[in-house]
């Protein structure tokens, strides 16, 4: 059985994937970080994640779509 971390994990790295990829950001992405976070659920590597995708924005390789 997948428990509901597990699938919150897939779903974050999916989303991630993605905006690597696309080298932007929406608000539908952004708000969903924001719920992940707000969720207190995520692992070390989670969060390596968004740091990741903070370092690309504060770089300028991840553009913020309005």
């Amino acid at each position: 059985m997948i428990t509901s971390s597990a699938m919150a994990r897939v779903c974050l790295e999916d989303m991630v994937g993605q905006i690597l990829i696309t080298g932007k950001i929406t608000y539908l992405d952004r708000y969903n970080l924001m719920l992940a976070l707000m969720a207190d659920a995520l692992e070390e590597t989670d969060l390596l994640l968004i740091d990741r995708l903070l370092y690309g924005v504060r770089k300028g390789l991840i553009a913020v779509a309005e």
